[in-house]
């Protein structure tokens, strides 16, 4: 699966299906990891949610565990 930085994605299959996600790359920032942030609406304004995983190489595990089939915008 591809995954994109700064790009919304909707969840079409899988964990928080119909919601939409985000994954933001701070490992050069003060956090120096990943943000996964899903929301239930793509502007991220409604009931917004994270997780934080502190490099790149556990992201495809992270999407694998939940299932996720993601359309990026």
């Amino acid at each position: 699966m591809e995954i994109k930085y700064g790009v919304v994605g909707l969840i079409l299959k899988g964990d928080d299906q119909a919601k939409y996600v985000k994954i933001e790359d701070d490992t050069s920032g003060s956090t120096g990891g990943i943000y996964i942030l899903i929301s239930e609406d793509e502007f991220f304004t409604k009931n917004v949610f994270d997780d934080w995983l502190p490099n790149k190489d556990d992201i495809l595990e992270y999407v694998e565990e939940s299932r996720w089939e993601i359309q990026w915008r």
